[in-house]
Parts: C-alpha cells; structure tokens; sequence
C-alpha cells in the first residue's frame, strides 16, 4: 500500500510539474492516466485495509467504511475511467497516424 501511495503523489506532482511549465504544455494524456491509476490504486488500497480489518472494517470506530465509500464515487466522477481510457487510446493513435501520413507522403 505505501508503494502504491508513493506512486499515485509522485504522478501527480510529476504532471503537475509539467503543466507549470512555461509554454502550457498539452497534459491533458498525463492528467488522464493519473487520474485512472490513482482512483483504481485508491481503491485497492482501500479494499486491501478494509480486508485487514475484516468486519470491524464496517463499523463507525473506523474511518475505513467511510473512506470505502469515498474511494467508490473516484472511477465514476470527473470522467469515468473508461471513457478517459478511450480518450487516452484515440489520442495515441492520432499521434501515431500523424507520423505515419508524415512518412507515407
């Protein structure tokens, strides 16, 4: 779990970097990616505390349930997993159609 938290705060302050950048770089792909990594990666680590626990997990005395529900809402809100990952395929394939009609002419 504290591998996967390292990961998921390093990808956000690695594409928030980028999009400080002067120039406002394009980081629309990377913000993407993040965001699909860190909610599925927020909810096994979640599920994976919750399993700890077992069904004390449930109850009020820990902030577990509530973080069970919360981490529930992340695949879903601000654009559903699924559809970013589409996004983040056609965008690949655009930029590899441009090369490919670049070499092509």
């Amino acid at each position: 779990m504290a591998m996967s938290a390292y990961v998921m705060e390093s990808m956000a302050y690695l594409t928030a970097g980028m999009m400080d950048r002067p120039g406002l770089p394009d980081c629309s792909v990377e913000a993407a990616i993040v965001k699909i990594f860190s909610s599925e990666g927020g909810w096994v680590c979640v599920s994976e505390a919750l399993q700890v626990l077992g069904g004390l997990g449930y109850t009020k005395n820990y902030p577990f349930e509530r973080y069970v529900r919360d981490c529930r809402i992340l695949p879903i809100f601000e654009g559903t997993n699924e559809i970013l990952r589409m996004y983040i395929s056609l965008t690949g394939m655009q930029y590899a159609g441009k090369i490919l009609t670049g070499k092509i002419k």
